[in-house]
């Protein structure tokens, strides 16, 4: 097969980088935003994510059996983007413009929507550009490098919220509306969303579903038509759908993937849901600055993201990413016993930001090497439902372990009515509360997933198996006709 063009990769880090331009505004400052801005409580914000994540997550596996069962002539995943990419950015920026003098019933049920909105939707694109990698290229290799090029997008896109989005809202809010931030953050919401479907527009544009082309090529010369294929899927109906699971969850190294995924998501609610507060309350540093110092802690994977392909395609998958896991381990407890050494704090932080650049690039290479296998095991492609697994975990993890994680704060009674430099008046349980959040519970997680790793059994030289079995046995049923 054809090496993708560096136009190619490029486009496809695009996808990254508007989902991060989006999602990570949300993920990241949405509940501040609900709580801090538009006055509503912790555990009304924090129920109203959890049940809207855990229809997020539902909704994972309903569109991703859609996208199995998409047959056209752009592609399975690739259509999806262009349908979605503007509701996308419209649905985001609602959350973030709620009206700030009505009563607080109606600012939860406006945001509420907002969010269950976009939800379906930020999934409606999310899923389908996770789906196109498998559907781009069979090698390896550049799958890796995808996924590379795909976490560039990720860091441009991280460096971009966290080095931009709160410094404006504070020089917008300060400057033109009297230190009033509420409508700032309406502002630069509208600003990131926008630039997020922009990008969007440029992976639909660019990017191409080389696999599923090549698929269809030869069922061309079988006779088989897309309407073929549309109607034998309505057949199946919803049988299919439970065997497509079964398939998966019989499919051990797309489920040890999967589970160390789902792990990575799980544990990130505990970090971002209370680094605002854990700066603003035990740190006693404006929110505005702690996205800066987020930032910094994100740049020592910057060098090594271009040898990641270089690392995996010598080393595999297992070594390099239990190495980079140990390294957050080690680096969450110092932070933990760091205290308030801010210098610590960041330098801890930005060397257990290394297994984020590896794992983040090479995992869903590994997902997608599974699948390959799944095809070979159980003659069937799965890139849809495979892909929507994934980010159902994306979106269940968080959801359970967001909720987790405001009980806990809540319960320990941290008080988000308080400004900065009232820190003091913070009980000691919630400062200890907040500590843990950030540090301890992520420790434990990142060392679950160490353990897994050890029982993945798919190495370079039983994928490269793997691909031929597959090649074989298409050019063998291309032959029959």
């Amino acid at each position: 097969m054809d090496k993708l063009t560096l136009k190619t990769k490029c486009s496809y880090a695009c996808g990254d980088l508007a989902c991060v331009l989006i999602g990570h505004v949300v993920g990241n400052y949405f509940m501040f935003y609900c709580t801090n801005m538009i006055g509503l409580t912790l555990m009304a914000v924090g129920t109203m994510m959890f049940l809207c994540r855990i229809w997020d997550a539902g909704n994972d596996l309903i569109i991703g059996a859609m996208v199995d069962r998409t047959h056209t002539s752009r592609g399975k995943a690739r259509p999806w983007i262009l349908w979605y990419f503007i509701p996308t950015a419209i649905t985001a920026f609602l959350m973030f413009a709620a009206p700030k003098d009505m009563p607080a019933m109606v600012k939860l049920i406006w945001v509420g929507a907002a969010y269950f909105a976009y939800t379906w939707c930020y999934t409606a694109v999310n899923l389908p550009y996770g789906s196109m990698l498998p559907l781009m290229t069979k090698d390896s290799r550049e799958r890796t490098a995808l996924s590379t090029f795909r976490f560039v997008g990720v860091y441009v896109g991280m460096f971009t919220v966290l080095g931009g989005f709160l410094p404006l809202v504070s020089l917008i809010g300060d400057g033109l509306f009297k230190g009033d931030r509420t409508y700032a953050y309406t502002i630069m919401a509208a600003v990131y969303c926008a630039l997020g479907a922009c990008f969007l527009y440029v992976l639909y544009h660019n990017c191409r579903e080389k696999v599923y082309e090549e698929q269809r090529a030869e069922e061309e010369k079988r006779g088989i038509t897309l309407e073929a294929k549309k109607k034998e899927d309505q057949q199946r109906g919803l049988k299919q759908f439970f065997v497509d699971v079964s398939y998966l969850v019989r499919n051990k190294p797309w489920l040890i993937a999967f589970s160390v995924l789902f792990l990575t998501f799980f544990r990130q609610p505990f970090g971002t849901q209370s680094l605002n507060y854990f700066y603003i309350y035990y740190l006693g540093i404006d929110e505005t600055q702690s996205a800066f110092f987020s930032f910094l802690t994100l740049l020592v994977g910057v060098p090594v993201l271009p040898f990641v392909p270089r690392i995996i395609g010598k080393w595999g998958y297992k070594l390099p990413l239990a190495i980079g896991l140990s390294l957050t381990v080690l680096a969450s407890i110092c932070q933990f016993f760091a205290e308030r050494n801010l210098s610590l704090i960041i330098t801890f932080g930005a060397l257990g930001s290394l297994s984020f650049t590896v794992l983040g690039a090479a995992g869903v290479a590994m997902l997608a090497d599974s699948l390959e296998y799944g095809d070979l095991m159980f003659d069937r492609r799965l890139e849809g439902i495979g892909t929507a697994a994934y980010s159902f975990s994306s979106k269940a993890a968080p959801a359970f372990a967001g909720l987790i994680a405001t009980a806990i704060l809540a319960a320990a009674g941290l008080n988000t009515a308080l400004k900065l430099g009232e820190g003091a008046q913070q009980s000691e349980s919630a400062i200890t509360a907040l500590r843990v959040s950030m540090f301890i519970i992520p420790a434990v997680l990142t060392l679950l997933q160490i353990i897994l790793l050890a029982f993945y059994p798919l190495n370079k030289e039983k994928y490269a198996e793997v691909v031929a079995q597959l090649e074989a046995r298409n050019r063998k049923r291309a032959e029959k006709g």
